[in-house]
């Protein structure tokens, strides 16, 4: 199924100078999050990069902190809107989950527009919110900068999308009618039905490529012009699975495992390098943010 959002063109969004744009006079906040991020791993990304640690300076590292729930669904709304919108209290509340998901939303976005500060809001639909719900306020999806990234980073690539359906069908009748407890030996770690690495990457693709090309181009895309005070929500999903990223911090090619030693997009040390990849990409941002003489006049949240 394709996504609605994603565009066909390789442009940034028209109003990219705004959602990455801050300002060098007033104050800037940003609430930065990192979607499925292993905090433990900062043990090891500090030990393997102990540069890191100067590069970091001014941030402080709770290290024994937890995510409200363990979904994203489930912790975004008392990130956005405090103690009130916890799981418990959520369960208690009327409405569906996105209603109280977009309710917190609401709560996050209108103390910062009571304070004159501009609102942007990148990669929102990981939250699942609704953007075009939200009014005075500048929003842009992922997808644009995956595919600007990919224009400018894998322009080599050829994209041919083809799949066998006889052979899927063939697949599908085998898996619906073998027993039970032989299911999990073909299930084969989610990759049953899939006849070609290739066409297993084409998933992976469509998740790292938004998520890695926005981190990669964020220095890039950023800007200083903002007149007035910004609050910038930015969603990035590049440290949640399924993971395409290699040791080297560079996305894989088809046919290619992040983990050359695991079979498949979410085991052995995937999440861990594109951990180590999401760090340095933020670090670089920083360096962009001091550059422009406007680290100290932003607060972020990581």
């Amino acid at each position: 199924v394709s996504n609605p959002e994603k565009v066909t063109t390789a442009r940034l969004p028209e109003n990219n100078h705004i959602v990455n744009g801050y300002s060098r006079n007033g104050k800037n906040v940003v609430l930065f999050l990192s979607d499925m991020f292993t905090g433990g791993y900062m043990v090891d990304v500090l030990k393997e990069h102990p540069e890191y640690e100067e590069a970091l300076s001014g941030f402080t590292w709770y290290r024994n902190s937890l995510a409200p729930s363990y979904k994203t669904c489930g912790s975004m709304a008392s990130i956005m809107a405090g103690e009130e919108f916890l799981p418990l209290e959520l369960n208690k509340m009327p409405g569906s989950g996105r209603e109280k998901l977009r309710k917190a939303a609401e709560i996050m976005v209108d103390r910062f527009k009571e304070r004159d500060y501009s609102v942007s809001i990148i990669g929102g639909e990981s939250a699942y919110l609704n953007l075009k719900d939200f009014k005075d306020v500048d929003y842009a999806y992922r997808y644009p900068y995956g595919e600007y990234w990919k224009q400018k980073y894998r322009s080599g690539e050829k994209e041919v999308r083809l799949i066998d359906q006889g052979h899927l069908f063939m697949m599908l009748t085998i898996f619906q009618n073998a027993p039970y407890f032989l299911k999990p030996i073909i299930y084969n770690e989610g990759c049953w039905f899939i006849f070609s690495r290739k066409a297993l990457f084409w998933t992976v693709e469509d998740h790292v490529y938004p998520n890695y090309g926005f981190m990669q181009l964020l220095p890039e895309i950023s800007n200083a012009e903002s007149k007035g005070n910004t609050f910038k929500y930015i969603h990035n999903s590049l440290t949640h699975g399924p993971y395409g990223v290699n040791r080297h911090g560079e996305v894989i090619m088809p046919g290619e495992q992040p983990d050359e030693n695991s079979e498949g997009f979410y085991f052995g040390k995937s999440p861990y390098y594109s951990t180590v990849t999401f760090v340095e990409f933020f670090i670089k941002w920083l360096d962009w943010l001091k550059e422009e003489g406007i680290y100290d006049n932003t607060y972020i949240i990581l």
